[in-house]
């Protein structure tokens, strides 16, 4: 599944991963052209608590990957920006923690601050690894960068976020 999935670029490579039999869902604020099967598209937040019912329905079953390639919009006031993304990362992290399957993958896209180095201890208890990964074809203004979360481990008393 992937959070922030406006214009459609991940899910197009995700559903050629999955195949036919394979299921994708697609979520973003922004209406995102129909692809068809195996993608299922949602336009909601996912911010909000009760669009993770919808995805639910919508996977109906646990989730070997949540990919968030969700940004916000920039205002140039830095700490707004930087309260923005920790919503989007804290959002994103509560959708993982509800819908993944154990062993389950995390792929995050971050941007650098307090708040990045923060989030990256949030992830610690519930994946084995953690790497920062830093793509190669994007833009050399840019500094964005993605967690690669692996190994989900979910709390043996249930979801604590």
């Amino acid at each position: 599944m992937e959070l922030g999935a406006w214009p459609g670029g991940w899910l197009q490579r995700l559903a050629s991963l999955v195949g036919p039999g394979g299921r994708v869902v697609g979520l973003d604020l922004r209406e995102i052209d129909e692809m068809g099967p195996p993608v299922e598209l949602i336009q909601a937040d996912f911010t909000l608590p009760e669009t993770l019912t919808r995805l639910h329905a919508a996977l109906g079953g646990p989730a070997d990957l949540v990919l968030s390639d969700a940004a916000p919009k920039l205002t140039g006031v830095v700490h707004v920006d930087r309260a923005m993304c920790e919503e989007l990362y804290d959002a994103a992290l509560v959708v993982a923690l509800r819908v993944l399957k154990p062993e389950g993958r995390l792929i995050l896209k971050g941007f650098p601050g307090p708040e990045a180095q923060q989030f990256r201890l949030q992830l610690r208890p519930y994946f084995s690894r953690i790497r920062e990964v830093r793509p190669e074809g994007k833009r050399a203004t840019s500094k964005e960068f993605y967690w690669v979360a692996m190994g989900y481990r979910p709390p043996a008393d249930g979801v604590d976020q």
